[in-house]
């Protein structure tokens, strides 16, 4: 097995005196397409903001090894939160959006060097949006916006990727898009996924594991036959209808 990533023992996340996420534990592996699935209110948005450490919580969570703080140090991950229409709307081209992974990259003046220059041209050709590089970013449809966003992580060089309900207001064609542009960039890269998805239904034939979670872990290993639709009623209770290509916004 490769190299462990994320790793969570006992994790435990309060929220006004109730608990959100109870007596977590999951290891995510290196280059792996980890989902966290489970129902509205069911903790999946609280268990990334665990792990990038904007939330308080109890037991232990680490990011190759070290505490989430420690790893934002670093700029291990990027964390991109539920769609926002504010975010959108910025007058930037998609070239000078991405080139903001690489800020950090370079040296004291900020200018960007020929190096800074190809890793945003590579990034945008590994998301297949290379010739859109000079058209503004909130000119884009949603599907190419969210490639964008991830091109410009990739340019940062994070090893870990965050999503949370990405495929949200995408139409089905631009969902498994999506989902193929995951793939391919595991084939190409080293880069750890982890996405949040209501959406289990296309699950099994994406990611390489999956936590079905309701404020605790149901399930957590390779999408099998386990993950059946007896276990998914205790996870989803009488909210099983929402599994396949609903569409909802917000989580806890």
């Amino acid at each position: 097995m490769s190299e462990v990533v994320i790793e969570l023992k006992n994790v435990l996340v309060r929220r006004d005196g109730k608990i959100v996420l109870k007596n977590v534990n999951l290891k995510v592996y290196k280059n792996q397409i980890y989902a966290i699935c489970g129902p509205n209110g069911g903790g999946k948005t609280t268990l990334l903001r665990t792990i990038v450490g904007i939330t308080n919580y109890e037991g232990e969570v680490k990011i190759f090894g070290e505490p989430p703080r420690e790893a934002i140090k670093k700029g291990v991950f990027s964390y991109l939160p539920q769609r926002s229409p504010m975010d959108y709307t910025f007058p930037a081209t998609v070239y000078e959006v991405v080139m903001m992974g690489r800020i950090k990259k370079m040296g004291l003046l900020k200018i960007p060097r020929k190096a800074d220059k190809e890793e945003v041209l590579e990034s945008l050709k590994l998301v297949n949006m290379l010739e859109f590089k000079h058209k503004p970013f909130s000119a884009l449809s949603g599907g190419q916006q969210q490639r964008v966003l991830i091109a410009r992580a990739l340019a940062s060089k994070a090893k870990i990727l965050l999503l949370d309900e990405p495929i949200t207001g995408l139409d089905i064609q631009a969902q498994l898009a999506f989902y193929d542009l995951l793939k391919d960039l595991k084939e190409k890269t080293d880069i750890t996924i982890v996405i949040v998805t209501h959406d289990i239904g296309v699950v099994p034939t994406f990611v390489d594991a999956v936590a079905c979670l309701n404020k605790e872990l149901f399930y957590h290993g390779a999408p099998s036959s386990e993950l059946n639709m007896e276990l998914l009623k205790k996870v989803y209770g009488t909210d099983i209808g929402v599994l396949v290509h609903g569409h909802h916004h917000g989580d806890t």
